[in-house]
């Protein structure tokens, strides 16, 4: 395997354990202030940001695998400071390619984006979803790599047994990015649903500062928890609503617990949560979301069963140790095709 970096801000437990697979060396994308401040140097915000990273990168690594880091080990090769032979790679698990796509980065950001993007060798996509809009703008390798839920988490939630008769919904995200985890739409849509199922609840767990027109009748933002088991147990369905979320992995944790989910069409785990058939599947508008809660409620009880035990089928496939070797021969395959 070619000596490799991995280049993070702070490390999703995913890509760490990728990279670790591959025997990458880690270096925090932070190694620069750190050293101005080991070494007591003052150097301007926009210099530390764009020149430091250049001349402090190492540079004799055959692959610089980045965390959304790329700009770093790009504007190094600009300036001829490492080996032209290096390959940067970066994982591609954030809303920026659907950014672009939607027009929420436009003018001189995108371009600069797009330009930096496009000096990246490959990419690592969480989702078919994602690599197909890496490819609306940038012509490289991608392959799609496949997330898991961590051990530990895997042995809990496979053992609940949610209560599938009772009326809560339950979304799991953190904050501050709500346009990207869609909560607007998710308390919109289940405010139309509730309308018609009046005992209908929705709980958002994770860290959030809520708006005032969130606060509406049947939801309760209850903050960050220590385990989620609880919440899962309680509750007979799981609503993702991302717009351009690389994947969810809350979307599998959900599922392995015998949750049924509903996602809007951009949200990487549609592959998975489409095979419950097409009323899982949501676009980006509230009387959608509260259409397909709806037409979940109107099931009967034995319905539901079934569709938590195929739920739960589903999620099973995403064991820690499958994906890692998953990834192991993919990557090996990128690497080949970069040459």
């Amino acid at each position: 395997m070619p000596r490799t970096l991995f280049l993070y801000y702070d490390p999703h437990y995913l890509h760490a354990a990728f990279a670790q697979s591959i025997g990458a060396d880690f270096l925090s994308s932070d190694f620069v202030t750190n050293w101005t401040k080991s070494k007591r140097i003052q150097i301007h915000k926009k210099i530390l940001g764009v020149l430091a990273p250049s001349f402090l990168l190492p540079k004799d690594y055959d692959i610089y695998l980045c965390e959304g880091s790329f700009i770093l080990p790009v504007i190094a090769k600009r300036l001829r400071l490492q080996s032209q032979r290096g390959k940067i790679v970066n994982f591609i698990a954030d809303p920026l390619v659907y950014y672009l796509h939607t027009g929420v980065i436009t003018g001189a950001k995108k371009r600069v984006l797009l330009n930096l993007l496009r000096s990246v060798d490959g990419f690592v996509c969480v989702s078919e979803m994602e690599k197909k809009l890496l490819h609306e703008f940038v012509d490289k390798p991608a392959i799609v790599v496949d997330p898991f839920v961590p051990d530990k988490l895997y042995n809990e939630y496979v053992r609940i047994s949610p209560n599938l008769s009772s009326k809560e919904i339950v979304f799991v995200a953190r904050g501050p990015d709500w346009l990207y985890k869609g909560v607007d739409l998710l308390v919109e849509g289940f405010s139309l649903a509730k309308k018609e199922i009046g005992d209908l609840k929705l709980n958002v767990v994770g860290k959030w500062e809520p708006k005032k027109n969130w606060l509406v009748d049947g939801v309760e933002f209850v903050g960050q928890q220590k385990s989620l088991v609880p919440w899962f147990k309680r509750s007979s369905l799981y609503v993702h609503i991302g717009r351009g979320e690389a994947f969810g992995i809350s979307v599998l944790e959900a599922m392995l617990s015998g949750l049924p989910a509903v996602v809007s069409n951009w949200t990487g785990a549609k592959t998975v949560v489409g095979k419950l058939g097409k009323n899982f599947l949501s676009d980006i508008r509230a009387e959608d979301v509260a259409e397909k809660i709806a037409k979940y409620y109107d099931l009967s009880l034995a319905k539901r069963k079934a569709l938590s035990k195929k739920s739960r089928s589903l999620a099973l496939e995403y064991r820690r140790e499958d994906k890692v070797e998953l990834f192991k021969e993919r990557f090996k395959n990128l690497v080949a095709e970069m040459g």
